[in-house]
């Protein structure tokens, strides 16, 4: 089902509709450019016609329509994701500065195949990570491929160093999987999913809440798992 949300459509509204269907593949600082969707329904047995007129009629959306009637490159039958090309092509264009310490506390999403565990790296690690995700066509071939598994950390200098946390969650709230508990050092991180849990198990494909917290600050990003 492809979706145009509104302008005034506000992102809570946005994330309360597609929080069991959609998959991200942007940071909220680019919400504003990102307003079209491409969603999967969770029971086969919808009607997503019947879907599409509601939706079309919540006042919320500019257009809502089934299956590839769109006619947008993004509408593939059986796929749920929405992936911003600028964005893309952005992150694939700039890397991270080679040991510049940040300013603050982040977290992001990767387009990368790593999957290991949390590892400092500098610009040059960062590009070798991503040197496949030259353009944003193979950007979206990535994340259909092989999901979203990489989040980039950014330690700023602080003293004393807070305990870094980054914990998944299914979208229900669960606990899955503790990625990072530790004091990092300032500089740029890389750390991976491999699609296991605490237990060692591997969980269903679909979308995971990935939560960062040190100190006071707190960030949540979206990872995918085919």
């Amino acid at each position: 089902m492809a979706i145009r949300f509104k302008a005034s459509t506000s992102a809570r509204q946005i994330d309360s509709l597609i929080a069991a269907t959609g998959i991200e593949a942007f940071t909220s600082a680019n919400r504003s450019r990102c307003r079209r969707y491409v969603l999967r329904l969770v029971r086969p047995e919808d009607d997503p016609i019947a879907i599409a007129n509601s939706l079309q009629h919540s006042g919320l959306v500019d257009y809502a329509v089934s299956d590839l009637a769109a006619g947008q490159s993004e509408g593939i039958r059986s796929d749920s994701l929405f992936v911003d090309r600028l964005a893309l092509s952005a992150f694939a264009a700039n890397a991270v500065t080679a040991d510049v310490a940040p300013a603050k506390y982040g977290m992001g999403q990767v387009l990368s195949e790593y999957t290991g565990a949390v590892m400092r790296v500098d610009g040059a690690a960062l590009s070798a990570q991503i040197s496949g995700v030259t353009s944003s066509a193979s950007a979206v071939e990535l994340v259909k491929a092989h999901g979203i598994s990489t989040l980039r950390l950014e330690i700023p200098d602080r003293s004393p160093a807070a305990t870094v946390r980054v914990i998944l969650y299914s979208l229900n709230g669960t606990p899955v999987r503790q990625l990072v508990s530790e004091a990092l050092q300032a500089g740029h991180f890389l750390v991976g999913w491999d699609g296991m849990d605490d237990r060692g198990r591997r969980v269903q494909p679909g979308v995971y809440v990935a939560v960062m917290t040190a100190g006071s600050f707190s960030e949540t990003h979206r990872l995918v798992i085919r």
